[in-house]
């Protein structure tokens, strides 16, 4: 374009010294007072290393007023050719054009850029490989699937490639939060006749409760740095995160049925239950195995609450084995089913009211002693004293706790029979005195004390 002050009608077109024909009339446009004249015309022929060429318009009839067209020419670029990369064909592309996105056709995997730009006749390869791509069969036949794993049960997840030529040096098994395990002799299996493998690698870990619901992947890697990862898996945790039995105190207090000294118990656990499974059950094992149920509150991350108040009839002396079932979804590894037990060790009160009565004497405490606890009878002071075993044990039987039995079965006997003999023992505080018969006694005391000095007299 060149601005003149008035209308030409004759133009010449000059490269150099020597005239160029136009191939198409000037167009002029009147701007305030002047005319800009666009002439179009086809460079055809690059002068000098620096690949530039100069043009010079003349309006003839304007007093050869002339303009000076300076043309700087760019290079295509020629694009590779690259099997299995549909856009790598062996053809141009323009100065300043991009590629990106590049990608191998079946199932192939891209080792190189993915990406270039053309610079005047250069084509620059991008990160961060920054060289020409090319397929390699590497490839992540089969991905790790997702799992239910029990609490504390170990599961393996394997990663196996297609038949490749490349060699697999290590495997890498990361989630979001980073690397977990890396196998760096990830198993080689070779290809009958030729020099290619399919590599196998496999990870084993336990189902801790803190891995629910985490996603997996492998990373394999080759001896050049070359990778390709697979899909992700899930483990789902399922089994029991935690189990509590919440008692008055440390033991039931019952009395084996007749619940005059029923109080409250529970049992509660939380159970992971992955996706696809329909349901899970408890029972509840004393003497023989009964059914019980256990009340499911919300679920939340795959967990849910279960509670079970005691019924009466199950406050018994023993060791309760809750077993938790659950139904696997079909496809899922692991076990059918799941099976977990949990001993919970619950006694009962002895009752003092199945100690035998004794004429003149008192047991204490008077109503209930607790597991492995103690009741002490007591003679009506000055006026009887003891004889027998006036302490008995509260211990565990095979259907209710129960005091130990008691040899010989103490009696309170009037003290009017010791006069006859040395006369009534003094009673020491925190305790008391225990006739053998006429003529011999020891000194017992209180649960809690100690006895200092001579214990039989």
């Amino acid at each position: 374009m060149m601005t003149v002050p008035t209308n030409p009608t004759t133009y010449k077109l000059f490269k150099g010294d020597e005239e160029v024909t136009l191939t198409t009339t000037p167009t002029t446009t009147k701007v305030v007072n002047d005319y800009q004249v666009l002439v179009e015309f086809l460079a055809t022929e690059v002068v000098g290393e620096d690949k530039s060429v100069v043009y010079k318009l003349v309006a003839v009839d304007t007093g050869n007023i002339e303009s000076t067209i300076s043309l700087e020419i760019f290079e295509k670029c020629t694009k590779p050719a690259v099997a299995d990369i549909t856009v790598l064909d062996g053809t141009t592309l323009d100065h300043m054009g991009t590629l990106s996105g590049l990608s191998c056709t079946g199932g192939k995997t891209i080792l190189g850029s993915t990406g270039a730009t053309c610079t005047n006749g250069v084509l620059t390869w991008s990160d961060p490989e920054v060289k020409v791509p090319e397929c390699i069969e590497l490839a992540v036949e089969t991905n790790p699937a997702d799992q239910l794993v029990e609490v504390g049960k170990e599961t393996t997840m394997s990663c196996v490639s297609i038949t490749t030529p490349v060699v697999v040096s290590s495997v890498v098994w990361f989630s979001a939060s980073g690397t977990v395990y890396t196998d760096n002799s990830p198993s080689a299996a070779p290809e009958s006749g030729t020099a290619r493998n399919v590599y196998t690698s496999e990870y084993t870990f336990t189902g801790a409760t803190e891995l629910n619901k985490v996603s997996y992947q492998c990373r394999m890697i080759t001896d050049t740095q070359k990778t390709v990862e697979s899909e992700s898996a899930i483990v789902y945790i399922v089994g029991i995160k935690s189990i509590a039995a919440t008692y008055p105190g440390q033991y039931f207090e019952s009395d084996g049925g007749n619940a005059e000294f029923s109080e409250d118990g529970t049992i509660k656990f939380e159970a992971y239950v992955g996706p696809g499974i329909a349901s899970q059950t408890a029972g509840l094992a004393l003497e023989t195995t009964v059914t019980v149920t256990f009340t499911a509150g919300v679920a939340a991350n795959n967990l849910t609450p279960y509670t079970y108040a005691v019924a009466e009839e199950n406050k018994k002396t023993g060791t309760y084995t809750v077993t938790v079932n659950y139904n696997k979804p079909s496809g899922a590894n692991g076990a059918a089913a799941y099976i977990t037990e949990f001993f919970l060790p619950v006694y009962q009160f002895c009752k003092v009211a199945e100690l035998p009565e004794v004429e003149g004497g008192t047991w204490s405490p008077t109503t209930k002693v607790d597991h492995r606890g103690y009741a002490t009878l007591s003679c009506e002071t000055d006026k009887y004293y003891m004889k027998g075993d006036g302490i008995a044990l509260c211990l565990m039987g095979d259907a209710k706790s129960v005091f130990e039995e008691l040899t010989p079965t103490p009696t309170c006997n009037p003290t009017t029979e010791l006069f006859e003999k040395c006369g009534p023992l003094k009673i020491p505080d925190n305790g008391d005195v225990v006739y053998k018969d006429d003529s011999s006694a020891y000194f017992i005391c209180n649960a809690g004390y100690t006895l200092i000095g001579a214990e039989e007299e």
